[in-house]
């Protein structure tokens, strides 16, 4: 079911999805890892132990693992919005295309097989 608080000030729909995701930083020269826990066509969470500089420049990836196979969605350019214990919050440079490809994901929201909430 989605619904969408009137409060919220996004231009698009977020989906809840967890799955693994790798963020590069080439600044710091380094890549950090967490878990994706909402995508939408203009950014995402993660949940991660690392803390990162807002305003850093950074590149995607996200891996969806099935029973049998991978989907790698990888070169998403984007810049660290917010970053706090935890949370680190990303804003794409350019629309992800992808993003409805997510909608498809409805595995009771198990580790890397995502799940059809939407809030």
């Amino acid at each position: 079911m989605f619904v969408q608080s009137l409060d919220d000030r996004r231009d698009t729909i977020r989906v809840n999805f967890i799955t693994d995701v790798s963020v590069t930083l080439p600044r710091q020269d380094t890549t950090i890892r967490g878990e994706l826990r909402d995508l939408s066509m203009s950014g995402m969470s993660i949940q991660t132990r690392e803390q990162v500089a807002t305003g850093s420049p950074c590149t995607v990836t996200i891996l969806i693992n099935g029973l049998y196979s991978q989907l790698v969605v990888n070169k998403l350019e984007g810049e660290v919005m917010r970053s706090e214990p935890g949370i680190v919050a990303i804003k794409f440079r350019h629309k992800f295309n992808w993003q409805p490809l997510f909608h498809g994901y409805g595995c009771h929201g198990q580790k890397n097989h995502g799940s059809l909430v939407f809030n």
